[in-house]
């Protein structure tokens, strides 16, 4: 049996044998384990972090617009913390001696955003508000978003690329 597979049934035993420890385990510094603080309110839900997450510790849930944190599986690698745009997570070292440091827990979530044409959503709310941001706020972006190419953002994929074809035709040049 694999160590980390160990730990956590090590964990399940301690938790049935005296139940669940209100307070975290503290661990060294280079202990290959870690949990995920990630300051919800500033997280886009941009995905960044389980896109690199090599024991997908971190999971994007497509169908409820949630980021996931699995603590048993995180090695403390640090790449969360060091890809993330908003700089929201915190990885402290420490081991929750609980059954939820065994399972996916959801960290950030948001409502879906559908798409002006078709209704498909696409995005999340703050991931649209930061995008919006930055490139409305961006000097040489702030020509190509306006006129009848304002809400071009607020379409889905498929549908912002008939519009924006559809603007080249007319001699649109971004």
């Amino acid at each position: 049996m694999p160590a980390r597979e160990l730990v956590a049934e090590a964990i399940r035993s301690f938790v049935e044998a005296y139940g669940p420890r209100a307070e975290p385990l503290a661990l060294p510094r280079d202990a290959p384990y870690a949990d995920a603080e990630v300051r919800a309110e500033g997280c886009t839900l941009c995905r960044s972090c389980a896109n690199v997450c090599p024991t997908h510790a971190f999971r994007f849930d497509e169908a409820n617009q949630a980021l996931e944190f699995k603590q048993i599986d995180c090695v403390a690698c640090g790449l969360c913390e060091a890809v993330c745009p908003e700089s929201v997570i915190t990885l402290k070292r420490e081991m929750g001696l609980n059954a939820a440091a065994l399972a996916y827990r959801v960290l950030a979530r948001d409502e879906p955003v559908g798409c002006r044409k078709c209704g498909k959503p696409y995005i999340n709310r703050r991931a649209l508000d930061a995008v919006e941001s930055r490139m409305l706020n961006s000097p040489k972006l702030a020509g190509v978003f306006a006129g009848r190419r304002a809400g071009l953002l607020r379409l889905c994929p498929d549908c912002r690329a008939i519009a924006a074809m559809m603007e080249v035709q007319e001699g649109w040049r971004p």
